[in-house]
């Protein structure tokens, strides 16, 4: 996130329909690309990708539950999410819904998606952990389809990924054509990224998939933090109950959207208001992982060493 002083007057992105209708234009966001920004300032902001809404939805779930849950969609026993309050903003509202998003790794939400591989014997060799959008992989697909699949074998070290596997398919099996191109339609949801259990025949995590986790939202989520709240910004859920860019219980969206909104307006009047845009170009970074809790086997360390040990995320 980067921002600027408030003398940047550059109307920004609408946002949902809620916030066409119901906010003021989004002043406080500006275009990075009609706009100086070499006296800019990056704010980063980091949060943690195991999904939030389980604990916040079933805060009794054990540790193992959770992760079992955060992991396969499923606890320890088999069981899957239970129902959710339909309108967690308004306590006094006792519908329910189903525990979504939907999909492969649908909860999965917090920006961040990882596919599992096993052994013979059940222990983990092998966690693909990725933050891409897959915008970026639609595009490359447009321009380059042998080059995803090159990038598919070799990032998943599976090359025996065909390029026919990347076909999205109509019902009868047969490629969908891309009219813009001539060539058939890339898949998002093709065998080898989905799901989160990676195997030689299928499974793995190249970019997103949970229908929250696009460009689109991430940009529409910036955004729309811009624009100051009545609510004010001091309780992150309150916040964004107020705004309606996200959804409550998240690691993600309450946190992303209350950093951004102390940007703008900040408590302390002694610091000054600034305006706020994504950094270019828009995308989401994995920290290099802590692997102080992690035990390999033979007490091998399982961090890489020296410049490369960035390498072990996406």
């Amino acid at each position: 996130m980067e921002h600027q002083p408030e003398r940047v007057h550059t109307p920004g992105i609408t946002g949902n329909p809620w916030t066409a209708t119901n906010s003021s234009d989004q002043t406080w966001y500006f275009d990075p690309t009609t706009t100086d920004t070499s006296e800019g300032l990056y704010a980063q902001i980091i949060w943690s990708p195991v999904p939030g809404r389980i604990r916040y939805y079933f805060p009794n779930t054990s540790n193992a539950n959770l992760w079992s849950l955060a992991d396969t969609g499923y606890d320890t026993t088999g069981k899957t999410f239970g129902p959710i309050p339909a309108n967690p903003c308004d306590t006094s509202d006792t519908a329910t819904i189903p525990y979504g998003p939907y999909g492969p790794r649908g909860w999965q939400d917090e920006y961040c998606e990882w596919s599992v591989t096993r052994n013979a014997q059940g222990q983990i060799v092998r966690i693909d952990f990725t933050c891409e959008n897959p915008e970026y992989w639609n595009t490359l697909w447009m321009v380059s389809p042998q080059r995803v699949v090159e990038l598919y074998r070799s990032t998943l070290d599976k090359p025996q990924i065909a390029l026919e596997d990347l076909y999205l398919r109509d019902a009868t099996g047969n490629p969908v054509i891309d009219a813009s191109t001539g060539r058939p339609t890339y898949n998002p949801l093709n065998k080898w990224n989905s799901g989160t259990n990676s195997t030689a025949s299928a499974g793995g995590a190249m970019h997103l998939t949970s229908t929250p986790n696009t460009l689109q939202t991430e940009i529409g989520l910036g955004s729309t933090a811009t624009t100051p709240r009545t609510s004010g910004n001091a309780n992150p859920n309150t916040l964004i109950c107020c705004a309606q860019y996200g959804q409550i219980g998240r690691n993600s969206d309450p946190h992303i959207g209350q950093s951004v909104n102390l940007t703008v307006t900040p408590p302390n009047p002694a610091i000054p208001s600034a305006k706020a845009t994504l950094a270019n170009p828009p995308g989401l970074y994995i920290q290099n992982p802590n692997f102080g809790r992690i035990t390999a086997p033979g007490n091998v360390d399982p961090a890489p060493s020296g410049p490369s040990s960035a390498a072990s995320s996406r």
